[in-house]
């Protein structure tokens, strides 16, 4: 049982900071023992409304009280890099606003330092905690709509909401000068954290960013690939301010909509209620269309699962959710999109990660399009290693010893193998519920068809072959729903 809460000391005591006092006050884990902050008018105010008497006006001297625990950073976004080595420093844990930095080397010597200090670092995105998102995931992983092929989300803003004081504006657009904008990169860091949360890795964005003002980076638009190769992302950031918001927060509002080979999923709100026509989340399946109600909707909610998870990782019972590495992953995206504005092209994530991105970009464009040229078939046959086709038909019967239904849960298929030449024939695998049958002959009505010969799907089976390379090179071909040919190599490992 715990002895004591943890004690939190908060840093920065803008506005952002009554969603962060409400979440501690929910968790009787944690105790919020001190503030800080420079501006001492704000700071007594703060003082006398959360009832929080320990006052600080100088960081160091927060982190010197040795009844401090750990750090809630809420500063603007050019303080995190000196304020967590401090903290790191000073063996504190630490949870910072997003998004981490500005820069991304800044980010890894940030995740360095923590790791080295032994404390917990996580980055403070409240989306991910959000209801509706975690829901969403929960959904997409029990297959509820199939194999996710595309996530799109509208980001849209008005006139209304909270009052945000003039400074807090201007540090913002300070911020923007060095790494992006108000709209695209500082509210950006929620959609890139969404769409990594509900589908994975990103490989690499196309962004265009305009502003009718000179000021705010909107409208503007970005789309992007996963490193899965199949499924794709995008996002539209629209800024209306003669449309007043009725907003309890921010005005502003988002919806996401995730496509699979078998259905929709929309979240339908986010931060406010725009959609109050809708339920908070619609689901399209099997013909049929669910309003799905009944979990809290409040933008607070975020904000106290975020801080929840804080606790639970420095009582050991969780890691952080963003942590050092995951904070590094979305400040990545935030700054491709960025950067594929300002170059006016599709820019790869290793390249931010990298410091000759440039080169790396270039690199891997020319790989890409030498790997679509067709070759002749006698330079093909140079390419591919000999191999003794006989065994080609006892490896296709041991295929089911390949199957790997966790990494298709959910997913109903029907697949014939059509394997030409002597030692070739035609095999059917149907997968359902997360069982494989798979036996000799046609069978049912294949929703795609795999055509190769023995010789080519022996050595792809064999590994001296790689499936992409086999079907670039024309040695490998699909009938029928080609987008299963990620799900499928997955099945079976090829």
């Amino acid at each position: 049982m715990q002895s004591k809460p943890v004690r939190i000391g908060l840093v920065g005591c803008g506005r952002i900071t009554d969603l962060h006092v409400r979440a501690y006050a929910k968790d009787d884990r944690a105790i919020l023992a001190a503030l800080c902050d420079t501006d001492p008018e704000m700071l007594a105010k703060r003082s006398q409304e959360w009832g929080v008497s320990k006052t600080y006006t100088d960081y160091q001297s927060l982190l010197d009280d040795p009844e401090i625990d750990a750090v809630e950073i809420c500063t603007p976004t050019r303080l995190h890099f000196d304020m967590v080595q401090k903290a790191a420093k000073a063996k504190k844990h630490i949870s910072v606003q997003k998004p981490v930095t500005l820069a991304i080397d800044e980010a890894f010597k940030l995740r360095d330092v923590c790791k080295k200090a032994g404390v917990v670092f996580k980055i403070c995105e409240n989306y991910v905690f959000h209801p509706t998102i975690q829901l969403a995931r929960q959904m997409i992983e029990a297959g509820e709509i199939g194999t996710p092929l595309n996530l799109s989300c509208r980001v849209v803003a008005g006139s209304g909401g909270w009052h945000i004081a003039s400074d807090a504006w201007k540090w913002r657009l300070e911020d923007a000068k060095v790494a992006g904008g108000t709209q695209t990169f500082d509210h950006g860091h929620h959609i890139f954290s969404t769409a990594w949360y509900l589908l994975g890795e990103i490989e690499k964005i196309h962004g265009w960013i305009h502003s009718v003002d000179g000021v705010v980076d909107a409208p503007s638009s970005f789309h992007w690939t996963y490193a899965n190769g199949l499924t794709q992302g995008s996002a539209i950031f629209t800024v209306s301010t003669d449309m007043p918001v009725d907003a309890p927060y921010y005005s502003n509002d988002e919806w996401f909509e995730i496509t699979g080979t078998r259905g929709i999923l929309w979240i339908n709100r986010c931060t406010s209620n725009i959609r109050t026509d809708l339920a908070p989340m619609t689901l399209f399946r099997d013909g049929k269309v669910q309003q799905i109600d009944g979990m809290p909707t409040d933008w607070q909610e975020g904000f106290t699962g975020a801080l929840r998870n804080f606790v639970d990782a420095i009582l050991g019972k969780a890691a952080p959710t963003l942590d050092g590495n995951e904070g590094i992953e979305i400040l990545a995206y935030a700054l491709a999109a960025q950067r594929s504005a300002k170059l006016e092209r599709p820019v790869l994530i290793e390249e931010i990660r990298q410091k000759k991105g440039e080169v790396h970009y270039q690199s891997k464009r020319l790989r890409s399009l030498l790997s679509r040229l067709q070759p002749p078939d006698w330079l093909t046959r140079l390419w591919t290693p000999p191999v003794d086709a006989s065994a080609c038909r006892d490896l296709t019967d041991a295929m089911p010893q390949r199957f790997q239904a966790d990494a298709v849960k959910g997913w109903d298929a029907t697949i014939l193998l059509d394997i030409q030449g002597p030692h070739g024939g035609q095999w059917t695998a149907t997968i359902q519920n997360d069982t494989l049958d798979f036996k000799q002959g046609k069978h049912g009505q294949p929703g795609v068809t795999l055509h190769c010969s023995d010789v080519y799907w022996t050595a792809i089976l064999q590994g001296k072959k790689s499936v992409e390379a086999a079907f670039f090179q024309g040695q490998l071909k699909l009938e029928g729903k080609s987008e299963w040919a990620l799900s499928l190599k997955k099945a079976f490992q090829l």
